[in-house]
């Protein structure tokens, strides 16, 4: 049997997420993956993973894991209070934990999400060509108290040590395009107002509630016929519009189809700025065009530092 980590303590959520499965929305099942793609990118680089390689995701409370054999691990987003054998460990470092060594997380002391990435990968089930953990769609569960986790084979690459990176990507300001309900001065009124992140938010998406006084003025420009609309396809990071003036960016756990208006859609570089917003948070959002869209996307990507050899996507051991 190769490495094993075994779970002490599973946290609130946490689970194994990877970079999910992009064919699945086509076949009526949501993408998965990663609700922070930033800073899931940063761990596994931080430690010479592929970019696909299956990484924990930890929300608000982290897991204790004990790792039954040595391990090269990296942390990023969140900042759990994370140490290794009562060390603190921050961050944007990537550190060896040896055979035995317990890594414990506590709550959030800033951002949402911690990802962990241990060289090699997780090397659990794969279901329809991805790792990650959706339980709504039947596709495994948050850990639990003595799961053991089956880690793929350790590599020879050399893991980067970074504490000059901001790996939780945290402001009030998230980029948004127009979406296909951007007329009628829906999107003018999206972007008037400040939201505050609801409590209810989860993988499927997060909750914006607006101002009470915002509410009020939604009636003006909410389109009378918006009920005898069909569904239409959804992406990840559109903004579904209620009719109360709640917004649903979906996220990862989103849904195929959605029948509410869509003014606008969160850039990709902003999504991890959602993943991490903190309940009570407040945001705005602001219009780009979708060449600003890209190349903010673009840029974001080539801050990870990626070389020829951990490039690659995909799982560790199935593509």
């Amino acid at each position: 049997m190769g490495r094993v980590v075994e779970v002490l303590d599973g946290g609130l959520a946490t689970t194994i997420q990877d970079q999910g499965r992009p064919a699945g929305p086509a076949l009526g099942v949501a993408p998965g993956g990663v609700m922070d793609p930033w800073a899931a990118a940063w761990a596994n680089a931080l430690v010479g993973n592929r970019r696909g390689a299956a990484v924990l995701e930890a929300t608000l409370l982290g897991p204790t894991l004990r790792f039954l054999d040595g391990a090269t691990v990296a942390l990023a987003g969140a900042d759990m209070g994370v140490t290794l054998d009562g060390v603190a460990v921050p961050p944007g470092r990537a550190v060896w934990v040896p055979p035995g060594g317990e890594l414990a997380a506590g709550s959030a002391r800033a951002g949402v999400r911690l990802y962990l990435a241990v060289d090699g990968g997780i090397d659990s089930a794969c279901w329809m060509g991805s790792r990650s953990a959706d339980p709504a769609a039947g596709f495994g569960r948050p850990l639990q108290r003595g799961d053991r986790l089956p880690l793929g084979t350790a590599h020879s690459r050399v893991a980067r040590e970074d504490n000059s990176v901001n790996t939780c990507l945290v402001r009030d300001v998230v980029r948004v395009t127009a979406g296909p309900s951007a007329g009628g001065g829906l999107l003018e009124w999206l972007t008037a107002e400040r939201f505050h992140v609801s409590v209810r938010s989860d993988r499927v998406g997060v909750r914006l509630d607006p101002p009470d006084a915002a509410r009020r003025t939604l009636g003006l420009v909410w389109p009378a016929d918006w009920d005898r609309h069909l569904s239409i396809p959804m992406v990840t990071g559109a903004v579904q519009l209620t009719p109360d003036g709640t917004c649903l960016v979906l996220m990862a756990g989103r849904g195929v189809l959605g029948g509410y208006p869509v003014p606008a859609v969160v850039a990709a570089a902003d999504r991890s700025v959602l993943a991490q917003a903190v309940p009570g948070a407040s945001l705005r959002m602001v219009v780009v065009s979708r060449g600003e869209a890209r190349e903010a996307w673009a840029a974001l990507q080539a801050e990870v530092p990626w070389s020829e050899r951990n490039s690659q996507g995909g799982c560790v051991s199935c593509g």
